[in-house]
């Protein structure tokens, strides 16, 4: 039952992060579960109606057919569990994490009262431990090799996956907005899946021309933001509440001497990247600093390719539902669970992946929403240990 539950949730994770059409990705998503929960329903069917079989008896029922399946999921098994312990046994954020610490701010009492609207968003409420209305402000001090020192302490707010559906109401994102601002960002990062229909555009300017940061607030959409069908439409709202656009492109920012390079990655949803090729290349004489808004995680060898120093993303929302030891199950990436949420460094990249600010479907289980504020210092002030 594992090594099957382990092949079929990982197809439809990796099936939901290849860039197909909402409806193949749903109804390739219909036959993924059904046969994820059907096979083992079978089988316990014919147990029951046999009156409980012995062990022996379950073996010989297995048809010639089914044994290489059979023997796959088994093998399945094995590797799920092999990686489950190497992960437990290296859940340590990497050494570039310097300090993190965790506030969190319920909304529901900061409003006395829940902000949710539909039958299905409050019945959701109520489910225990629900805690779509909790936001975690994440303050992370971060180390970043090639770090220039006069960026020392630069400060960038990280905010991803808003989804405004309307299942959560307005007041809820005011208070995410409250909350950014409080923290005094140098720069703030959107990291797509802004809006979920048409029917909460008017929400954009109310929300994001609200956002405020030194150096600006900039923007990439997701795969949730193509569902309007006027991608050119929504940028240019986003664009006139005083966002800047980064899909599909790159531009270059000055600060204390300091070119910051800021480029968008919507990939594999929107094309193309920003084509780095044009960039200024780095030089011993040019004082120069990466970083990439992607909405997946997925992209994170593509920063690596074009030596971002700095990679945020989102999309996955941290599982929203995370299982006690087992962590999360459903994670749409084609590394499925590997990335959900958290910091990630592979040479030369560090990558912050968001939990998110929201989501579709209004239910997070030991899995809050997400406001990252990253505070950047350079290798000389973290030699700690």
């Amino acid at each position: 039952m594992l090594g099957h539950a382990a092949l079929w949730i990982g197809l439809i994770n990796r099936f939901h992060a290849i860039g197909a059409s909402r409806v193949i990705v749903k109804v390739a998503s219909v036959i993924g579960y059904g046969i994820l929960c059907f096979t083992p329903f079978v089988y316990f069917v014919e147990w029951w109606a046999t009156g409980g079989a012995t062990q022996a008896w379950a073996w010989s029922r297995i048809p010639g057919a089914a044994w290489g399946y059979f023997v796959l999921c088994w093998i399945l098994a094995v590797a799920v569990a092999v990686v489950w312990i190497r992960r437990q046994w290296i859940a340590m954020p990497p050494r570039q994490v310097l300090s993190r610490q965790t506030i969190v701010v319920d909304v529901a009492e900061q409003l006395s009262r829940k902000p949710l609207f539909g039958w299905q968003a409050k019945l959701l409420s109520y489910f225990p431990g629900n805690e779509v209305l909790k936001i975690a402000i994440e303050e992370l001090e971060i180390e970043i090799e090639r770090l220039p020192s006069n960026l020392d302490g630069f400060s960038i707010v990280q905010l991803s996956d808003w989804h405004f559906t309307g299942k959560i109401g307005l007041e809820y994102f005011r208070e995410v907005v409250r909350e950014a601002n409080s923290l005094h960002a140098d720069l703030v990062a959107l990291c797509g899946d802004l809006i979920e229909n048409a029917e909460r555009l008017d929400w954009i300017a109310e929300t994001f021309q609200q956002l405020r940061a030194r150096y600006g607030t900039y923007f990439v959409l997701g795969n949730h933001d193509i569902i309007n069908g006027d991608v050119p439409k929504l940028r240019q709202m986003l664009a006139d509440a005083g966002l800047v656009n980064l899909g599909g492109s790159w531009r270059r920012i000055d600060v204390d001497g300091v070119e910051i390079i800021l480029a968008g990655n919507e990939l594999p949803w929107i094309t193309p990247a920003a084509e780095m090729s044009d960039c200024s290349p780095r030089s011993l004489e040019l004082n120069q600093f990466r970083i990439l808004l992607s909405h997946s995680p997925d992209q994170f060898g593509w920063a690596r390719h074009w030596d971002f120093d700095l990679m945020l993303a989102g999309h996955t929302h941290g599982g929203q539902i995370r299982l006690p030891l087992v962590g999360p199950i459903a994670s749409p990436s084609l590394h499925g669970v590997k990335y959900a949420s958290g910091t990630f460094y592979t040479a030369p990249t560090l990558m912050h992946v968001s939990r998110g600010i929201s989501a579709k479907e209004p239910i997070r289980l030991n899995c809050p929403p997400e406001l990252a504020h990253l505070v950047l210092r350079c290798p000389s002030r973290g030699q700690v240990g």
